[in-house]
């Protein structure tokens, strides 16, 4: 009888247990028992905020002292309808903020300062643009394409690096890990391929997936891979490729998939006029919020007090205050 009542405990704890799968996961000297941001290195100290981020060294994290932008002050510094063809698709800042990067229709990634004045053409893709994402050390930019374009570019010179995929199938997404020591993208034919940056090779692939894939994101330390598929969130270990989680919390496609800058949520949108927020290490759904259009693209703010909402089919956008979820 105690013998079946502790395997019974143990059979409780494993299926219940949240997916953080190390007692330090991060390596930031804070177990994961109490590490309010598990999925992120961090130094606070702070009730709140143990073990997070904290970008000032003042004990306390970043996200209890975001910054809420007046988005009313807001003014247009520029509007380019030109260069980059019929419409933007993919964009991504340099890591020192002096510049962008931008493209579209055109097939073309294109540089911009920091006005949106136009620099120049960088690199011709193979397919329209629908993804850019700058490296963590910010020196080479990952792009992704219609037609089988997964290319990997120096981000001064535009010189090429590595191309990762080839295939006739469209690439809709593409992001790094915290550490850059890989790179994720989807391949068109409803699979996820992982990529070492150490010499490109490729590492392991995820198949036979329900739908395409349209939103990657990594947690900040590196261990975790999240992305969507059909009305799916799912993670994998980035280690080993195991299923770390699978979520079902839209009723219709995810085309964005996005992690808070503190490892703790994960942003999706959907096709089904919702943003949900999920907290990471035990799955629970914390916000769902109604955008009243399909959501096309998300952002956090840095300092991760601000997502930044993509409505597609409405040509428009919501900012959010993510200390509240109130719309700013």
């Amino acid at each position: 009888m105690r013998k079946a009542f502790l395997l019974s405990s143990l059979m409780f704890f494993v299926i219940f247990s949240p997916v953080s799968s190390a007692l330090d996961g991060d390596g930031d000297g804070f177990d994961d028992a109490i590490d309010i941001c598990p999925f992120a290195s961090g130094t606070a100290n702070s009730t709140a905020g143990l073990g997070c981020p904290d970008s000032n060294g003042d004990g306390l994290a970043d996200f209890e002292q975001a910054v809420t932008h007046n988005w009313g002050d807001s003014i247009r510094e520029n509007t380019d309808t030109q260069s980059t063809g019929s419409g933007v698709r993919g964009m991504a800042w340099a890591s020192n903020g002096t510049l962008f990067y931008a493209g579209g229709g055109n097939q073309v990634v294109h540089v911009f300062d920091a006005l949106g004045n136009h620099m120049a053409p960088l690199y011709q893709m193979p397919g329209d643009i629908e993804e850019i994402a700058v490296s963590p050390d910010g020196t080479m930019l990952a792009v992704a394409s219609e037609d089988g374009g997964c290319r990997i570019l120096n981000s001064t010179t535009g010189s090429l690096i590595a191309d990762l995929i080839n295939t006739t199938s469209d690439i809709l997404a593409i992001a790094w890990t915290g550490d850059g020591s890989r790179v994720i993208a989807s391949t068109g034919a409803m699979e996820v391929n992982w990529y070492h940056t150490g010499n490109w090779t490729f590492e392991r692939n995820i198949t036979n997936l329900p739908s395409w894939t349209s939103g990657i994101d990594t947690t900040p330390d590196g261990r975790m891979v999240l992305f969507s598929t059909n009305n799916q969130l799912r993670g994998y270990w980035s280690n080993n490729g195991t299923l770390a989680l699978n979520i079902t919390n839209h009723t219709q496609y995810i085309r964005a998939v996005a992690v808070s800058p503190d490892g703790r949520y994960v942003a999706t949108g959907s096709d089904d006029n919702y943003i949900v927020i999920t907290e990471i290490s035990t799955q629970a759904v914390v916000v769902k919020k109604e955008v009243f259009s399909d959501v096309y693209d998300l952002e956090y703010s840095p300092d991760g007090g601000t997502l930044v909402v993509a409505r597609g089919r409405q040509a428009s956008m919501y900012a959010y205050s993510t200390s509240s979820w109130s719309a700013i």
